[in-house]
């Protein structure tokens, strides 16, 4: 029992939580903003798909950086603190084996293939790949908006999914560059090559500048696209995400240059995670 509250606490139950959330959204959104896939079996597969490779995400990582952690984050720090190494990697083999079984013999052959390509590109990412200059942030990044494309490969593309998976993209990929930033103490002990110790916090804080500005216009993207393909404009849509995602985001690109210090970018990271979500509510209304 108290091994499993463990185990739940290294899955960080919110970032799973607004992973469920993001493809319940995609879903939604693929399948004309109808609520009947509630009733589908594919749906609830592929749920339980993600949730289980998301949290094994987690727990990969932390076995390869409960060192790190130990600077970085030392009061969150499970993986050989509470649990051993050893535990977490059978139950981690366990879970991924048991999720691609069950991907093979109930979901549809493509689902399978992406499955796996995740569970693969986390583990290279827990091993190797967030260690590296960018590549790791935008590997990362692209899973987040893997979340939402992989309800339009059972259910349909269309607009707003399309838009709702650059959104993830952007919005995680700022996310994991701040998030490289804070963290910079135990990286720089252990040698990573991070975009903070490669190009210095003034060079990084540039890119999060512009990423942060393209990020903002993009939002007027759907707006634009819709009108080239002939589709009513959603001033709706437009309003609300003034409202819930370019002021605050306006608010972060303000905070930007004047942070300084591990706790002021735990608030920008903690900024962002927050925007994800108010991002979420507004294609609800594309």
């Amino acid at each position: 029992m108290k091994d499993g509250l463990y185990f739940f606490r290294l899955s960080r139950p919110l970032n799973v939580l607004i992973t469920q959330i993001a493809y319940t959204l995609g879903v939604w959104l693929a399948n004309k903003k109808e609520f009947t896939f509630l009733q589908e079996v594919e749906f609830w597969y592929g749920m339980v798909a993600l949730t289980i490779i998301a949290s094994t995400g987690y727990w990969i990582n932390d076995v390869f950086d409960f060192k790190i952690d130990r600077i970085n984050k030392p009061h969150r720090v499970v993986v050989n603190a509470h649990l051993s190494v050893k535990k977490v990697l059978t139950g981690y083999f366990v879970a991924v084996t048991l999720v691609l079984v069950g991907s093979f013999f109930l979901q549809d052959i493509s689902l399978f293939f992406i499955n796996l390509t995740a569970i693969a590109l986390l583990f290279g990412y827990a091993f190797w790949l967030k260690r590296t200059t960018v590549i790791g942030n935008m590997v990362i990044a692209a899973l987040t908006g893997l979340v939402i494309y992989y309800a339009g490969m059972i259910y349909g593309f269309g607009l707003p999914l399309i838009w709702t998976g650059i959104f993830a993209f952007e919005v995680t990929f700022l996310r994991e560059v701040v998030k490289d930033i804070e963290d910079i103490e135990g990286d720089l002990k252990f040698k990573l090559s991070t975009l903070p110790i490669r190009a210095g916090i003034s060079i990084t804080k540039r890119v999060l500048y512009m990423s942060l500005v393209i990020f903002i216009l993009s939002c007027y993207g759907p707006m634009i696209m819709g009108s080239i393909i002939g589709l009513e404009p959603s001033w709706v849509y437009l309003g609300v995400s003034i409202a819930l995602v370019q002021v605050p985001a306006l608010l972060i690109l303000w905070r930007l240059p004047r942070a300084g210090g591990a706790g002021a970018f735990r608030l920008i990271s903690t900024y962002l995670k927050v925007l994800i979500i108010l991002g979420m509510v507004s294609v609800l209304f594309l």
